[in-house]
């Protein structure tokens, strides 16, 4: 019944493209037999297993079931090419059934080729681990560690050794170089250091001297101040005495000159107003005449708008001459 149902598939996938019954059954002539096959071969392979390095007898069962697979989806593949030259919707069956075959296939013979490697598996695992293990040691020694290539294939055991050793001796003999520069630069920091306080010593000794003159030239310069203070104080109350006088004579003259300068203009503008008085009357007259003009009566509009845009003006002219009057 299984077999049936596996047989099926490869028919409903050849009637999903629409191809008549008798092309579908030309592909099933073509591919059944690989199906068959396949499916004998993949029997039993999931109880093929790898135990350990010694378990060949097992691992040449695994290749040998794995390349009769591969005949197998060499076959299809080669079948698969020929008969899709035929037709587009054949071809998409063909790719169809085909896809369904390798499907079948390809899981099982991913699995054998890991069970024939199984092995070439197990020692990639080792020698990775070894390699890591050699970073590690030679991490400690060396500070750019990805300038050697440590993978045991392509470097051997004696060689990582003699790096190793090379490497550690180098490491020890800089890191002792290392301390005895360290070392020597401790010292001298310290003799520096002794030496600078020494130096401080000395210079807060003269320090020290030097600012008990300075305390005692202080004093005499103070004593020396103040006597020169009270001599400017006595100067300068004398010549804010002689300044006090001298700026009250100046604005009295001032004032004299000022009261002087007021008389003169008062009277330079008594004898301009005199002078102003007729001709203002006479503007203002004018203007008051401007203003009594009388205009004819009229009885065109064009004529009636000329007369009252004419009163405007004078009117106009008649009050600047009021206000520039006032101004005189």
């Amino acid at each position: 019944m299984k077999k049936k149902n596996e047989e099926n598939k490869l028919v409903l996938v050849a009637k999903e493209t629409g191809l008549e019954m008798s092309k579908v059954d030309i592909l099933l002539s073509k591919f059944g037999g690989y199906f068959q096959e396949a499916k004998k071969i993949t029997q039993g392979a999931k109880e093929i297993i790898v135990s350990d390095f010694e378990d060949v007898e097992t691992m040449q069962q695994a290749r040998e079931k794995r390349l009769q697979l591969r005949g197998v989806r060499i076959d299809v593949e080669k079948t698969r090419k020929e008969l899709k030259k035929q037709s587009l919707r054949e071809g998409k069956a063909i790719d169809g059934i085909a896809n369904v075959i390798k499907a079948l296939i390809e899981p099982t013979e991913e699995y054998l080729l890991k069970q024939e490697n199984f092995t070439k598996i197990l020692q990639k695992v080792k020698y990775d681990k070894e390699e890591l293990e050699r970073i590690a040691k030679l991490s400690s020694y060396v500070e750019n560690i990805e300038d050697y290539d440590l993978y045991p294939t392509r470097m051997s055991k004696a060689t990582f050794s003699q790096l190793l050793n090379a490497s550690k001796l180098a490491y020890e003999a800089e890191a002792k170089a290392k301390k005895e520069t360290e070392k020597k630069v401790e010292e001298e920091r310290l003799a520096k250091l002794e030496s600078e306080r020494e130096y401080r010593r000395r210079i807060i000794k003269e320090n020290k001297r030097l600012i008990e003159e300075a305390l005692l030239q202080e004093k005499k310069e103070e004593v020396k101040r103040k006597k020169e203070a009270k001599k400017l104080a006595i100067e300068r109350k004398q010549r804010l005495e002689l300044e006090k006088k001298l700026e009250a004579k100046a604005e009295a003259e001032e004032e004299t000159r000022r009261q002087a300068r007021i008389k003169e203009q008062a009277e330079e503008e008594t004898r301009r107003q005199s002078i102003l008085a007729p001709d203002k009357d006479k503007i203002f007259d004018f203007a008051n005449e401007l203003d009594k003009i009388e205009y004819p009566m009229l009885k065109s509009k064009v004529a009636i708008k000329l007369i009252l845009q004419t009163k405007e003006e004078i009117s106009r002219i008649a009050k600047v001459l009021r206000t520039k009057a006032k101004e005189l």
